[in-house]
């Protein structure tokens, strides 16, 4: 008698190969849509990071030799 949780035929370890060669004949093969999507998500993020107002802005004036009001020596 077999316990619950032995599957009863042999485990396939073939079937969760992968076939890169398959793998990439399918990405040969529908690089245009690979390509258009890609695209598509690049100018859409470019259209909306050019065009949000910006959250923070920092403005400095730096004079070189001073701390405060005094000069440096």
């Amino acid at each position: 008698m077999q316990p619950n949780n032995i599957p009863k035929e042999p485990f396939c370890v073939e079937e969760d190969e992968i076939d890169l060669v398959e793998l990439l004949r399918t990405i040969k093969k529908r690089r245009k849509i690979l390509f258009l999507v890609t695209g598509i998500f690049t100018m859409g993020a470019a259209i909306y990071v050019f065009l949000k107002t910006p959250l923070y802005e920092v403005k400095a004036n730096l004079r070189i030799g001073f701390i405060g009001k005094e000069l440096l020596e």
